[in-house]
């Protein structure tokens, strides 16, 4: 099971085996709202699992905030054989869903597929998303198992751009002014994200990664890639109107190479539409399933209707 660790593994705590999972993330991607349940064994804690009060049409809510990319129950499922560690964690995270408030509406999206299993039986409802994941190994080896396109297509931004770093305001901002240069909404237009990116940063969890072009020095792109010890993510991105394309390649190569060196998986953090698929499937990335858990009362599923609880966009799912 690939959530089941000792704190030794890795150097993960399996109390806060992501990024996500740990307390200074959650408390500013949720505005300081978000609360955990726990369970104990021989006097410690064993199992957590947060949740976010929310009141949407005077009904209890609780979904991962935007900020919040994946995040499933942290358990430590002590020592023993695979079989009594699998035992050890079902059983935790059995009592932890046990222990949550009832809620009109819970939805979580988990990082491992092993997450589900308590879930559907606690009577969560499943769905699938899919995203891609680059594991780490020698740079070369990650570097052969690109598509010839998608190697001319870095061979040529690197004739062209600049690696450069910019600070977590700076980026902010660049990310701001691309999006209203292209007519579009600001989903992250939000303080808690450029407090998430300063944070970050100040911590050493993450890196910015900008590329300005050799002529002009102009900054053209951007990409912000927090970490944890386990994995880096492709959290967000960016680039401006005078990227003649090929930098966003460019930043994602660097960031897969720096977390290659660091023992790290490349995460690219979901798929979305056909034209992304294709852009992952250039890195030569093997695809991987990350399951959605969702549980609604029958009022629950009367007042927000089912199929819109599912859906992954909503501002309430």
């Amino acid at each position: 099971m690939k959530h089941v660790y000792t704190v030794q593994q890795f150097g993960v705590d399996p109390l806060a085996p992501t990024i996500f999972h740990e307390p200074w993330w959650l408390k500013i991607a949720s505005d300081d709202s978000y609360k955990f349940v726990e369970v104990e064994s021989k006097g410690e804690v064993v199992g957590r699992l947060p949740y976010f009060p929310q009141k949407k049409f005077g009904f209890s809510i609780s979904i991962n905030p935007g900020l919040v990319h994946t995040l499933g129950p942290a358990i430590n499922s002590g020592e023993g054989s695979l079989e009594t560690r699998r035992q050890n964690t079902y059983k935790a995270m059995r009592e932890l869903i046990d222990k949550l408030p009832p809620y009109e509406v819970y939805r979580y999206k988990c990082l491992d597929s092993d997450d589900v299993i308590p879930f559907q039986q606690k009577g969560f409802m499943t769905r699938v998303q899919f995203t891609h994941e680059i594991e780490p190994k020698k740079v070369e080896q990650i570097w052969e198992t690109f598509s010839v396109s998608k190697r001319s297509e870095i061979r040529r931004a690197e004739k062209r751009y600049d690696l450069s770093s910019i600070t977590p305001d700076e980026f902010f901002l660049f990310y701001d002014q691309n999006i209203e240069d292209r007519g579009l909404k600001n989903v992250y237009r939000d303080h808690n994200t450029a407090i998430i990116i300063q944070e970050t940063i100040e911590r050493k969890r993450g890196k910015i990664y900008a590329a300005r072009a050799k002529d002009s020095k102009n900054l053209v792109a951007a990409i912000f890639v927090p970490h944890d010890n386990r994995y880096a993510y492709y959290f967000m991105s960016t680039r401006s109107l005078e990227d003649r394309s090929g930098a966003i390649s460019f930043l994602i190569w660097e960031a897969i190479k720096d977390a290659a060196e660091a023992n790290r998986t490349f995460d690219f953090d979901g798929l979305s539409s056909k034209e992304g698929v294709a852009f992952f499937d250039g890195f030569g990335a093997h695809i991987k399933p990350r399951y959605i858990v969702t549980k609604t009362t029958l009022i629950g599923s009367m007042t927000f209707g089912l199929k819109e609880c599912l859906r992954p966009n909503r501002f309430f799912c």
